[in-house]
């Protein structure tokens, strides 16, 4: 049985390799071995940390002495996540490789670590978001609704491919 160890789990580390070999060269080939990088990560169940919005600043501005929890009881968590405005005024969901690319959120007081495929399933069933945005404060590489309907449409087929090369590796030791 092959066990992930939490270091897997985090580890977005080829993304980032990725990223900046597509910034380097934004040929087609690097943006695919992107979203190939992607794709694997989320069959592997790989997390991203993902910031939440400051509601005990939002909370103590309109009331210093409530409990944030009593004043948002039926606000899912999903609606704190944090999310970036573009350009273009809509919004974007951020994906953070790790916690390094966080530098520089002050609209946050929580970190919650969640799976790319959650990140990319919620991003996708929020149509007012533009998608999402890889390391907004550095790179900035987007994902918009149409790319994030095919990787929905295609994870059961990479997921298939990645637990058939994972059980021959495993035969192989």
């Amino acid at each position: 049985m092959y066990n992930k160890t939490e270091d897997e789990e985090l580890n977005s580390v080829y993304i980032k390799d990725y990223l900046k070999a597509y910034f380097e060269d934004s040929s087609e080939e690097n943006a695919f071995m992107i979203y190939g990088q992607l794709m694997l990560r989320i069959c592997e169940g790989g997390k991203v940390p993902m910031p939440l919005m400051n509601v005990t600043n939002i909370a103590l501005s309109l009331d210093p002495d409530a409990d944030t929890k009593d004043m948002f009881p039926e606000m899912p968590e999903t609606e704190l996540y944090l999310k970036i405005k573009g350009k273009n005024g809509r919004y974007w969901l951020p994906l953070f490789t790790d916690r390094s690319e966080m530098q520089g959120i002050e609209d946050t007081n929580e970190v919650k670590e969640i799976t790319i495929k959650e990140l990319v399933e919620l991003a996708h069933s929020l149509p007012a978001l533009n998608g999402i945005l890889i390391n907004p404060y550095t790179d900035g590489f987007t994902l918009v609704q149409e790319q994030l309907e095919i990787m929905l449409e295609t994870e059961p087929s990479w997921k298939e491919a990645f637990d058939k090369e994972r059980a021959a590796h495993e035969n192989e030791e």
